[in-house]
C-alpha cells in the first residue's frame, strides 16, 4: 500500500482518477550515475499524482558491454573521475538515501556492493523487475527527462480507455543548452522509429532483451515470446495529441558532456558543446558541434521555439531550480509565438528548380532579416532547404509523387503542431485541412500540370501569381479557380525583389487574417470531397496519392 502523499494538484486532476481506476498502478525504473540536478525533480512530481505509484531507481556505474559495447568501439571506457566506489560522486547517492527513507513504500533504490560495476545497463533495468509483482504500467525515465504531473496522469488515462495498448512513443523537446532545443523532426534525437519509446504494459514474467533500443519481451499462453511495444502501442501522432511532449534536458550541463565524452567515446564533446554554447546564429546545424550527429538536424533557442523549459538555472547561474506546477503554466508551445502563423512548404528545393529556387532564396533571406519571420515556420524536406538565421524550420522526408496522401498527413501534423493559419504551397503540395495560398510563377501556370499541382490549386483560398502576365493566360490554366481569387504580384529583380518580398509578405499576413476570419475559403468543392475522404481513410491509408483516394471514394 503506498503511503497516503499530499496531492498539491488542482482539483481537475483528481477528477480524472476514480477509485476504479486505482487498480492500475504505474512503477517507474530510472537507471543513474551521477544524477544530479536533475534527481531533485522527479519526486517532486510522483508526490502529487492521484493514484498508486512506485519509483524503482537503480544506481552505479554500468561496466560497457552488451548493448552499449557500440560505444568502445569509439574509444569509451569508464575513468575513476566518474565515480566513487562504483557508486555516483555528485551527491545523487545521498540524495537517493534520503528519498528511500523518507519514503519506503514509494521508492526503492537497487545497488551493487560497493566497488562493484554492474554487467551492463541490461542488469541495470532488470534488476526491479522481479519486485514488481502486479499488472501496471511501467515507464521508463531517465534522470534528465521531466514529465509532469498532469501528462503522468493523461497517458495512465489513455491506457485506461483503451485496454489494449500495450505501449505508447512520446516526442520530446530535446535540449541541447540551458535554452536550446532541437527544432527540427525525422533526425537525430527525434527517430520516430525508435524514440521514445517509453510506457509498457507490464505483466508479471515480462524481461527486458535490451536497453538500448529498450526491448520489453513477454511470454505469451502459447509460450511464445514477443515484443511487446510492437503489439499494439500508441504512436507519436496520439501522444502527442494529448499533450505528452517531455522534456529532455540531455546535453546542458558540463558534467553530462565530460560523462559522454569518455563513457561513449564522442571525442571533444565538451569543447564543442560548449561553443555550441557561445553561437548567437540560429538556426545551427546540430552536427556542426556534435561529431556524432551526421545529419541535418537543426538546433534553435527556447524562446524561437515557443518552448518554456522546466529546468531553468538560478539568477545567479550557481543553481538549478524547477517548476513543479501545472504545465499549462509553462509548456504551451506557442506561447511566444505571433499570430497569424504561416506555413511555407520549401519543396521548390527539393529538386532545385534553378529559377524557383534562386527566387525564393532571395524571398527567404530578405525575410530573415525581417519582423515578418515571426511568422514564419518553413518546411524543410530533408535538409533541401537554404538556412537563414531567424528563421524556423521543421523537417519532413523528401516529397513521393507516389505517397501524396501521407505527405499531406506530414504537412497537416505540421501544421497542427504550430498553430499554421495559412499554408503556402510553391509547387504540388497540400495539407490536408489547413487553409493555402499557392504562390505561382506565369511559367509554371503555362506548363503541362501534374495532378498534384491541380490538386493544389484547387485547394488555395488564394493563387498568388507572379507578374500580370498571369491574367493573360487562357483559362483552363486555372482549371475551376475564380479569377478574383488570383492576387498579383510584379515580377522584379536584383535589388527590386527587396520591395517584392515585403508585397509578399504583407499579402500573405493578409490572406492568413481572412482565412481566420472565415473570408475565404478553398476554391473548389472537388477538394472538399478530397479532403473528406483523406480524414476517412487517414487510420488506414499508408500513402496513397490523392487521385487513388479520391477514385476509390467514388466507387
Amino acid at each position: 500500500m503506498a503511503i497516503n502523499l499530499e496531492n498539491k494538484l488542482e482539483g481537475q486532476i483528481l477528477a480524472m482518477s476514480n477509485e476504479t481506476d486505482r487498480n492500475l498502478s504505474v512503477h517507474f525504473l530510472t537507471i543513474v550515475l551521477n544524477g544530479q540536478p536533475f534527481v531533485r525533480y522527479h519526486a517532486e512530481i510522483f508526490k502529487q499524482l492521484p493514484f498508486i505509484w512506485h519509483w524503482h531507481v537503480v544506481e552505479g556505474v554500468a561496466a560497457i558491454k552488451h548493448c552499449d559495447s557500440w560505444s568502445l568501439k569509439n574509444g569509451g571506457h569508464i575513468i575513476d573521475e566518474m565515480h566513487f566506489e562504483g557508486r555516483s560522486n555528485d551527491g545523487t547517492t545521498e540524495h537517493l538515501d534520503k528519498l528511500s527513507h523518507q519514503y519506503p513504500e514509494n521508492i526503492t533504490v537497487y545497488r551493487k556492493p560497493k566497488g562493484m560495476f554492474w554487467d551492463g545497463r541490461i542488469e541495470m533495468v532488470n534488476a526491479p523487475i522481479s519486485n514488481i509483482k502486479e499488472e501496471c504500467l511501467l515507464w521508463q525515465i531517465d534522470i534528465d527527462e521531466l514529465w509532469t504531473a498532469r501528462q503522468i496522469t493523461t497517458a495512465r488515462q489513455l491506457f485506461l480507455k483503451n485496454p489494449s495498448k500495450t505501449a505508447a512513443y512520446f516526442w520530446c523537446d530535446f535540449f541541447v543548452g540551458q535554452n536550446l532545443v532541437v527544432s527540427t523532426r525525422n533526425c537525430y534525437s527525434q527517430n520516430p522509429r525508435q524514440e521514445w519509446l517509453r510506457v509498457w504494459r507490464f505483466r508479471p514474467g515480462a524481461r527486458w532483451k535490451t536497453h538500448s533500443p529498450p526491448k520489453l519481451f513477454e511470454t505469451t499462453a502459447d509460450g511464445e515470446e514477443r515484443d511487446i511495444a510492437e503489439v499494439n502501442p500508441f504512436y507519436h501522432e496520439e501522444t502527442e495529441r494529448n499533450g505528452l511532449v517531455f522534456q529532455h534536458f540531455a546535453y546542458v550541463t558540463s558534467a553530462q558532456l565530460f560523462f559522454k565524452e569518455h563513457c561513449y567515446g564522442y571525442n571533444n564533446a565538451l569543447k564543442d558543446w560548449s561553443a555550441l554554447q557561445d553561437e548567437i546564429s540560429f538556426p545551427a546545424k546540430l552536427s556542426k558541434y556534435f561529431s556524432w550527429v551526421e545529419d541535418n538536424t537543426l538546433v534553435d533557442t527556447t524562446e524561437t521555439c515557443g518552448i518554456v523549459p522546466i529546468a531553468y538555472k538560478s539568477e545567479d547561474q550557481e543553481d538549478w531550480l524547477f517548476t513543479t506546477t501545472d504545465e499549462s503554466e509553462y509548456s504551451l508551445h506557442k506561447n511566444n509565438i505571433l499570430f497569424p502563423q504561416i506555413a511555407i512548404d520549401c519543396i521548390v528545393f527539393q529538386d532545385y528548380d534553378t529559377e524557383q529556387a534562386d527566387f525564393w532564396t532571395s524571398i527567404l533571406q530578405t525575410w530573415a532579416g525581417d519582423n515578418f519571420a515571426s511568422h514564419l515556420v518553413l518546411i524543410d524536406r530533408a535538409g533541401t532547404a537554404p538556412r537563414f538565421e531567424g528563421l524556423r524550420y521543421r523537417s519532413i522526408p523528401l516529397f513521393d509523387p507516389e505517397k501524396t496522401g501521407l505527405d499531406s498527413k506530414r504537412l497537416q501534423k505540421v501544421c497542427e503542431q504550430d498553430g499554421v493559419t495559412l499554408f503556402v504551397s510553391t509547387a504540388t503540395s497540400i495539407p490536408v485541412q489547413t487553409p493555402s495560398a499557392v504562390v505561382t510563377r506565369v511559367e509554371d501556370l503555362k506548363n503541362e500540370m501534374s495532378k498534384e499541382g491541380r490538386y493544389s490549386l484547387l485547394h488555395a483560398s488564394t493563387v498568388i501569381a507572379i507578374s500580370k502576365a498571369a491574367l493573360e493566360l487562357p483559362e483552363e490554366c486555372f482549371l475551376e479557380l475564380n479569377l478574383n481569387s488570383i492576387k498579383i504580384i510584379e515580377e522584379e529583380q536584383g535589388d527590386n525583389r527587396l520591395s517584392q518580398a515585403h508585397e509578399l509578405s504583407n499579402l500573405l499576413l493578409r490572406v492568413a487574417k481572412e482565412v481566420n476570419k472565415g473570408q475565404l475559403i478553398a476554391s473548389s468543392f472537388l477538394w472538399k470531397e478530397i479532403v473528406e475522404l483523406q480524414t476517412q481513410v487517414q487510420a488506414q491509408s499508408q500513402g496513397n496519392d490523392l487521385e487513388t483516394q479520391y477514385k476509390l471514394k467514388k466507387s
